[in-house]
Protein backbone atom coordinates (compact mmCIF):
# COMPACT_ATOMS: atom_id res chain seq x y z
CA UNK A 1 0.00 0.00 0.00
CA UNK A 2 1.37 3.39 -1.12
CA UNK A 3 2.02 5.87 1.60
CA UNK A 4 -0.14 9.36 1.96
CA UNK A 5 0.90 12.76 2.61
CA UNK A 6 -1.69 14.08 5.36
CA UNK A 7 -2.25 18.18 4.70
CA UNK A 8 -3.09 20.33 7.40
CA UNK A 9 -6.51 20.70 6.28
CA UNK A 10 -6.60 17.04 6.64
CA UNK A 11 -5.67 16.68 10.32
CA UNK A 12 -7.48 19.31 11.02
CA UNK A 13 -10.93 18.11 9.64
CA UNK A 14 -9.89 15.26 12.12
CA UNK A 15 -10.33 17.54 15.04
CA UNK A 16 -6.32 18.57 15.56
CA UNK A 17 -5.52 22.17 15.68
CA UNK A 18 -2.16 23.88 15.25
CA UNK A 19 -2.29 26.60 18.40
CA UNK A 20 -0.06 28.96 18.37
CA UNK A 21 1.50 30.79 21.47
CA UNK A 22 2.62 34.16 21.24
CA UNK A 23 5.29 34.49 23.91
CA UNK A 24 5.72 38.60 23.58
CA UNK A 25 1.79 39.15 24.59
CA UNK A 26 1.69 40.99 21.84
CA UNK A 27 -0.93 39.35 19.78
CA UNK A 28 -0.65 39.92 15.74
CA UNK A 29 2.54 41.78 16.18
CA UNK A 30 4.75 38.99 18.20
CA UNK A 31 8.02 38.35 16.04
CA UNK A 32 7.98 34.73 18.60
CA UNK A 33 5.66 31.91 17.96
CA UNK A 34 5.46 28.94 19.92
CA UNK A 35 3.02 26.19 17.33
CA UNK A 36 1.96 22.89 18.53
CA UNK A 37 -0.12 20.18 17.12
CA UNK A 38 -1.49 17.38 18.43
CA UNK A 39 -1.36 14.27 15.87
CA UNK A 40 -3.74 10.81 16.85
CA UNK A 41 -2.86 8.72 13.71
CA UNK A 42 -5.52 6.67 14.15
CA UNK A 43 -8.39 9.91 14.15
CA UNK A 44 -6.55 11.56 11.17
CA UNK A 45 -6.31 8.23 9.23
CA UNK A 46 -9.41 7.35 9.63
CA UNK A 47 -11.42 10.51 9.01
CA UNK A 48 -9.66 10.57 5.80
CA UNK A 49 -10.47 6.76 4.80
CA UNK A 50 -7.20 6.04 4.76
CA UNK A 51 -4.74 2.93 6.24
CA UNK A 52 -1.67 4.42 7.76
CA UNK A 53 1.77 2.95 6.30
CA UNK A 54 5.17 3.74 6.83
CA UNK A 55 6.57 6.60 5.17
CA UNK A 56 3.00 8.59 5.50
CA UNK A 57 3.81 12.35 5.52
CA UNK A 58 1.52 14.87 8.20
CA UNK A 59 1.94 18.30 7.40
CA UNK A 60 2.27 19.85 10.67
CA UNK A 61 2.32 23.53 10.13
CA UNK A 62 2.46 26.84 7.25
CA UNK A 63 5.59 27.96 7.15
CA UNK A 64 5.97 32.04 5.46
CA UNK A 65 8.97 33.94 3.54
CA UNK A 66 11.04 34.99 6.26
CA UNK A 67 9.98 32.75 9.07
CA UNK A 68 12.94 31.23 10.82
CA UNK A 69 12.21 27.58 12.34
CA UNK A 70 14.27 27.42 15.96
CA UNK A 71 13.84 24.32 17.94
CA UNK A 72 11.09 21.93 17.46
CA UNK A 73 10.44 18.88 19.42
CA UNK A 74 7.97 15.99 19.88
CA UNK A 75 6.59 14.16 22.58
CA UNK A 76 4.72 10.69 22.72
CA UNK A 77 1.48 11.37 24.72
CA UNK A 78 0.01 7.51 23.42
CA UNK A 79 2.94 4.78 22.29
CA UNK A 80 2.30 3.56 18.70
CA UNK A 81 1.44 -0.01 18.24
CA UNK A 82 4.86 -0.35 16.18
CA UNK A 83 8.04 1.48 16.45
CA UNK A 84 7.25 4.24 14.05
CA UNK A 85 10.76 5.57 13.52
CA UNK A 86 9.75 9.82 13.13
CA UNK A 87 11.43 12.51 10.83
CA UNK A 88 10.36 15.98 11.27
CA UNK A 89 11.79 18.36 8.51
CA UNK A 90 10.74 19.54 4.96
CA UNK A 91 9.93 16.55 2.26
CA UNK A 92 11.14 19.23 -0.57
CA UNK A 93 14.38 19.08 0.84
CA UNK A 94 16.15 17.42 4.40
CA UNK A 95 12.75 15.18 5.98
CA UNK A 96 14.76 14.80 9.20
CA UNK A 97 16.20 18.31 9.22
CA UNK A 98 14.89 18.98 12.32
CA UNK A 99 14.11 15.52 14.26
CA UNK A 100 15.91 12.15 12.78
CA UNK A 101 14.23 8.78 14.30
CA UNK A 102 12.02 9.62 16.79
CA UNK A 103 10.66 6.09 17.85
CA UNK A 104 7.35 6.43 19.00
CA UNK A 105 6.10 2.96 20.58
CA UNK A 106 7.05 4.15 24.09
CA UNK A 107 6.42 7.46 26.11
CA UNK A 108 10.02 7.88 27.49
CA UNK A 109 12.78 8.62 24.67
CA UNK A 110 15.79 6.15 24.63
CA UNK A 111 18.74 8.88 24.19
CA UNK A 112 20.06 7.57 21.23
CA UNK A 113 17.22 8.09 19.66
CA UNK A 114 14.94 11.05 18.07
CA UNK A 115 18.45 13.42 18.19
CA UNK A 116 18.06 16.93 16.83
CA UNK A 117 19.53 17.51 13.81
CA UNK A 118 19.89 20.40 11.70
CA UNK A 119 19.79 24.15 13.49
CA UNK A 120 17.53 26.81 13.17
CA UNK A 121 16.25 27.22 9.54
CA UNK A 122 15.41 30.28 7.67
CA UNK A 123 12.80 29.48 5.32
CA UNK A 124 12.93 31.34 1.34
CA UNK A 125 10.18 30.51 -0.16
CA UNK A 126 6.66 29.21 1.96
CA UNK A 127 6.65 25.43 2.72
CA UNK A 128 5.43 23.20 5.78
CA UNK A 129 7.06 21.95 8.13
CA UNK A 130 6.42 17.76 8.72
CA UNK A 131 6.61 14.61 10.31
CA UNK A 132 7.27 11.42 8.18
CA UNK A 133 6.60 7.85 10.12
CA UNK A 134 9.79 5.86 8.16
CA UNK A 135 10.08 2.04 9.92
CA UNK A 136 6.54 1.45 10.57
CA UNK A 137 2.74 3.06 10.66
CA UNK A 138 1.88 5.69 13.72
CA UNK A 139 -0.91 3.44 14.20
CA UNK A 140 -2.36 3.67 18.01
CA UNK A 141 -0.66 6.26 18.51
CA UNK A 142 -0.84 10.18 19.52
CA UNK A 143 2.08 12.53 19.48
CA UNK A 144 2.18 16.48 20.33
CA UNK A 145 4.41 18.30 17.87
CA UNK A 146 6.02 22.09 19.11
CA UNK A 147 7.94 24.48 16.90
CA UNK A 148 9.29 27.78 18.10
CA UNK A 149 9.48 30.01 14.66
CA UNK A 150 10.78 33.59 14.98
CA UNK A 151 9.57 35.61 12.25
CA UNK A 152 11.34 38.94 10.18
Amino acid sequence: MAAYAYTIADIKSAGSRILNHDPTKKPGRGTLFFRSIRLDFDAIASKMNKTLTANDTFQLCDLAVGDIVLLVGMNVIKATTGAADCDIGYTGSTVDYHLNGYITNATTMAPTTGLPTGGPTYITTADTLDLITKTSTGAGGIVEVWALIGRI
